[in-house]
């Protein structure tokens, strides 16, 4: 699971404009409607997350990459428009090849991506899906992002439900507050990296991954696991 990254301006700038000019072709109607769409949910998304107060619009900014295709066949056609094609030929088809790539080039170079969730965390994590602790479960990490996956697809929460309010709010410092003071749930995937000492003395470790563990307060039970499957129609 890596961290997100964006190829840029010159794509979206590219497309937009050759939206305009693809207006009239009809051929070409449906890839701007779709773009168009595509737009206007991230635009619902955001609000959507802002009024739930979510730290991150996540599934907004998860919509730019369903609009990287249709991005790409406009910026396309505006090039052949722009050079009096009404066909792409192969001198203007590696052309708009290479100022396409020219566009996505901040992704291609990008250094590599560290892993939102580490090889620790997802192996503490699937230990306290296995051992029935999936659904009641703190997140002791240092980044709100790492705590949604882990919720999400390391223990297999659904996405539709009340618990998610509290994920979406995520705020490493306030989660461990309550680890401090005893007023904390069972259980919890933690970083022992990041984990302050006052907690450490707190805790009993049920196992541990290197820099990752799952720990839970001294002579409780696990909580009950989720359902087997998940609801129909939800959005994970």
């Amino acid at each position: 699971m890596m961290a997100c990254r964006l190829p840029g301006w010159l794509l979206p700038l590219l497309a937009v404009t050759s939206a305009l000019v693809a207006l009239a072709d009809e051929r070409a109607g449906v890839t701007v409607v779709l773009l168009f769409v595509i737009a206007l949910q991230a635009l619902t998304l955001f609000v959507v997350a802002t009024a739930q107060g979510a730290a991150t619009p996540y599934m907004a900014l998860k919509m730019f990459y369903f609009a990287i295709d249709p991005m790409a066949v406009l910026g396309a056609l505006g090039l052949a428009r722009f050079t009096g094609q009404t066909r792409l030929t192969d001198t203007v088809g590696w052309l708009s090849a290479a100022l396409l790539l020219l566009a996505a080039r901040p992704a291609l170079v990008a250094p590599r991506a560290v892993p939102v969730v580490s090889e620790d965390l997802q192996a503490a994590g699937k230990w306290a899906r296995a051992n029935g602790s999936a659904a009641c479960a703190d997140y002791l990490v240092a980044e709100a992002e790492t705590a949604y996956w882990l919720h999400l697809a390391v223990l297999g929460n659904p996405r539709a439900s009340v618990r998610m309010v509290e994920i979406d709010r995520y705020d490493p410092r306030s989660a461990v507050g309550p680890w401090i003071t005893g007023e904390h749930r069972t259980f919890a995937i933690a970083d022992l990296r990041s984990l302050p000492d006052e907690v450490r003395s707190r805790i009993e470790i049920r196992a541990q991954f290197g820099d990752a563990a799952a720990i839970a307060r001294p002579g409780t039970s696990n909580c009950p696991s989720p359902p087997a499957r998940w609801p129909d129609g939800l959005l994970s």
